[in-house]
This record gives structure tokens, sequence and C-alpha cells, in this order.
């Protein structure tokens, strides 16, 4: 078994693949309208090298190979705040409202961030795993699932819980408000190009805010210091795994080698 830690997004051709090929393609469309579309030929460029470097890195597992071609995921939130700027600045729509959404939704995930990366440990990181059965073994190394939310391996004061939520109050909101004011419209093509700044600077910031998991960067690191542990943690639950299937537990999940 190598004790080389991967991430799940990129152990997964279901995944990952599609994610390259069809998931950057809403960030760099609404570019293509001021910029121009040789825009779609550097996106095809980029996700051909990510894909060729995901193919290598199964032929030679790395754990720092594993997080260069982890990079799109990680950096996806940040890449979505730029081109919600860019495009919002280009067409010349940038007012109070959007600049405050910007602002907001910057420094609020430079402070949440920071409150949750000062509060992880390695500890809290391997528990949260561990106790959430989100390790499993595959043919390349030791896979991980990081939580969905950072409330499920980290505890908050009542401060800043009021402020982790406020800000998040604040950027749902204006998420929804986009969705009624431009979602059931948005079919026409009939002023389609003059809506696009407004929706997208009310449901980007706000989208990017959410979908920008940094801290996962410390988080994943702190699984390569602790590996050993995480490899018996799986190894663990694999045998569980198929105790309980061998003794007919029907409610026992199914091991899968990845």
């Amino acid at each position: 078994m190598n004790n080389i830690i991967r991430l799940v997004q990129t152990e997964k051709n279901e995944i990952y693949i599609p994610f390259i090929s069809l998931g950057c393609i809403p960030l760099v469309l609404p570019l293509c309208i001021y910029f121009g579309f040789d825009l779609l030929l550097y996106l095809g460029a980029g996700s051909a090298t990510f894909i060729t470097l995901m193919l290598l890195e199964r032929k030679y597992p790395s754990s720092i190979f594993n997080f260069i071609v982890a990079c799109p995921i990680y950096l996806f939130g940040v890449a979505l705040y730029a081109m919600s700027l860019v495009v919002v600045l280009s067409a010349g729509e940038m007012n109070p409202l959007y600049a405050s959404l910007a602002i907001i939704s910057g420094v609020g995930k430079i402070l949440v961030d920071g409150i949750i990366i000062r509060k992880l440990t390695p500890e809290a990181v391997v528990n949260a795993l561990i106790e959430r059965q989100r390790v499993s073994m595959s043919q390349r190394g030791i896979v991980v699932t990081p939580p969905w939310a950072s409330d499920l391996f980290t505890e908050f004061s009542r401060g800043e819980a009021v402020l982790i939520w406020s800000v998040r109050a604040i950027l749902g909101a204006a998420c929804a408000w986009a969705y009624f004011r431009y979602g059931p419209v948005m079919y026409s093509s009939t002023g389609a190009v003059e809506r696009l700044p407004h929706g997208i600077a009310l449901a980007g910031f706000p989208i990017a805010f959410f979908l920008a998991p940094l801290w996962q960067i410390p988080f994943m690191y702190y699984c390569h210091k602790q590996a050993d542990q995480l490899v018996d943690a799986a190894v663990k639950q694999r045998r569980k795994d198929e105790k309980k299937e061998k003794n007919g537990d029907n409610d026992a999940p199914e091991w899968k080698w990845l």
C-alpha cells in the first residue's frame, strides 16, 4: 500500500474529466463576449494539459503531483471571482451594490478561511475523516474526501459564528435575488448581453465565496503529514466492511477499489 494521499475528485475520472472539460466553460464564455472567442482555444489547451497531467499522475502517483492536478478544483472559486470582477468592470456596470458584494465576498472569504485555517489542527483533520468514514483505499494510495463544510470539523466562538453566518446570509440572499431577478428571463436572447453583467455580479461574487474551499489546501497538507494514521484507518475500515459483507450485513457499505 502506497502512503500517497489523493483528493477524491482527482481519483474519480467521472468527476475530474467532466469538470476540466466542461466545468470551466462558464468561466470563459462571458469573457469571450468582451475579449474574443479565441479564449476558447486557450481553455481547450488548458483542459487538455490538466487531463494529460491527471493521466500521468495515475501512472506516477505523487502527493505533490496530485496537488498540482487538483489546482483547478482548489482555485475554481478564485477564478469565478476574478471572472465576475473582470466582466462587471469591462461592461462598465460597476456600482455601489456590486462593489459591496465584491468586497463582502472577497474580504469575507479571507476572514472566514483565515478563522478556519487558524483553528485547523492535524488532530481535527484526522478525526473528521476517520469518524465520518471519509478515507478509503485505492490502488494508487489513500483517497480523502474532505468534509463539505468546515463546521463538521471546527468549533467556532459565538462571535466567529455570527460573523461567518452573517456573510453567508448576505451573499446567499444576493444569489437568490439574482435568480429571481434575472434567472427566469435569461432564456430570451433579447438583451441577454446587457443583462449578463448584472446577473454575474449578483450571482458570481456570492457563488465564488461558497465555491472557494481554500481551507482544503492546508487540510490536505495535514493529511499528508498524518498519512500513517489515515492508512491505518483505511485498512481497518476496509476489513470492517469486508467482515460485514461476509456476514451478510446488507446495511454494510460496499467496498470497492477505486
